[in-house]
């Protein structure tokens, strides 16, 4: 059987390559595993924000609060953006390493991701405002001046700039 033409190794070779084939394919399988549970629990992580902003627009006002249960909220508010901005940095840097199959809808989930913490930091940035007694006072008696024939409505941050001077 032993053949010194090196053909009897023709078979050994081909087990070697269907061996290194199998485990690429377990591998790539595994990494389209773990890409799909990560779109899940970015898709888990919007639906939690969407729900932290439908929230905040239901239900008691910053005012109905107790201080410090608002101010408690606005630090929780604060780490949550922080910890999606981490999660969305992360996944950012090696989104080219994702499985090629999923690197698109992973990009879209971040994206959402991304437009789900801004708005939460609004929402954190306007119960932080809340807390300024002085800057409350101002803003109260800053719309009761306003004139209500008025169509144009400026940006809530582009209001605060004019009148804390």
């Amino acid at each position: 059987m032993i053949d010194h033409g090196y053909g009897e190794l023709h078979p050994l070779y081909e087990a070697m390559s269907v061996c290194s084939g199998t485990l690429q394919w377990l591998d790539q399988q595994e990494q389209e595993r773990s890409d799909w549970e990560l779109c899940v629990q970015l898709v888990k992580l919007g639906k939690a924000l969407q729900e932290v902003i439908d929230s905040s627009r239901v239900g008691k006002t910053p005012g109905a609060i107790p201080e410090e249960m608002l101010l408690f909220l606005v630090l929780c508010l604060g780490t949550v953006t922080s910890m999606t901005r981490l999660i969305n940095r992360r996944v950012r840097e090696n989104l080219v390493e994702r499985s090629a199959r999923l690197r698109q809808q992973i990009d879209f989930l971040l994206n959402q991701v991304d437009d789900l913490t801004e708005k939460v930091d609004e929402v954190m940035e306007a119960w932080e405002l809340s807390l300024d007694n002085d800057l409350v006072s101002k803003l109260r008696a800053a719309v009761k001046q306003l004139d209500s024939s008025k169509t144009d409505v400026p940006s809530w941050r582009e209001t605060l700039e004019l009148i804390s001077d």
